[in-house]
């Protein structure tokens, strides 16, 4: 497994491939990593892209990536785009393990916490999927916006407004409320799959609860709540992360 290093943007050009080009597993990067793009690379000459108020013209954005270790392009990944509260890059060490029995790769934006404008961390979410798709061949069926405390917030919006992008989330402790009718929430996100995350001692577990059962009473049919004992406002731990990517990616990946 290769350490924390920063990647050039010279290597999504040089890793652009259709998903039938497979190549062997040794060309990838693996592991966890600190990678850098420019926002040209991501947009082109455009100016005027949706979000562009969001981001200097000539500005390069920062992401953590993790990889398993056994990563396979013959057997594409899932994927998790984690939209974080803190302005750090911080991924729980132990999640890193649920990641590989998963097969789950996990991006999250940089400094792109709290103070951030929702709009621009819109906008990631959708450049996070475009660079994972550049470097790594994934499983289309399984793309996962995820996020905790004010990003699951974020994530329930994204949802909302950008639909089609991702086919599943996994929201911990926090959540807002469809704010269109129950109708469009089903017609929208029926054919998803969702998991929402909290504990008995969670400062935001009423919203979290409260987001999970306005979806399960629109009809949304593949949705599961975790509620953790004693787990107060914080990430996930091991055994509840599994546990929810258990359920999306059983929900999500289509039956051999």
């Amino acid at each position: 497994m290769l350490g924390r290093v920063t990647t050039a943007i010279a290597f999504i050009l040089a890793s652009c491939f259709a998903p039938s080009e497979v190549k062997a597993s040794n060309s990838y990067v693996l592991g966890e990593y600190d990678f850098q793009v420019s926002l040209s690379e991501l947009v082109g000459e455009k100016t005027d892209f949706r979000f562009s108020e969001y981001f200097e013209q000539e500005e390069t954005l920062n992401w953590h990536i993790y990889v398993p270790a056994d990563y396979d392009p013959t057997d594409p990944s899932g994927l998790m785009v984690f939209i974080n509260p803190l302005k750090s890059d911080y991924m729980p060490p132990k999640w890193k393990r649920v990641f590989d029995d998963h097969n789950m790769i996990y991006i999250s934006a940089t400094g792109a916490g709290n103070f951030v404008p929702v709009g621009r961390r819109m906008a990631n979410s959708i450049f996070a999927v475009t660079i994972i798709q550049k470097l790594y061949v994934i499983d289309p069926n399984v793309k996962i916006i995820s996020g905790f405390s004010g990003g699951a917030r974020t994530s329930c919006i994204i949802l909302e407004n950008l639909p089609g992008v991702f086919n599943g989330a996994l929201v911990m402790g926090g959540g807002l409320p469809w704010s269109e009718s129950t109708e469009t929430l089903k017609k929208t996100l029926g054919a998803g799959a969702y998991v929402f995350l909290t504990g008995t001692k969670d400062s935001a577990e009423q919203e979290t609860r409260q987001t999970y059962w306005q979806y399960r009473n629109a009809g949304v049919d593949n949705i599961k709540l975790i509620s953790v004992k004693n787990l107060g406002h914080d990430f996930a731990g091991e055994k509840e992360l599994s546990e929810a990517l258990e359920f999306l990616t059983g929900s999500l990946r289509p039956a051999d």
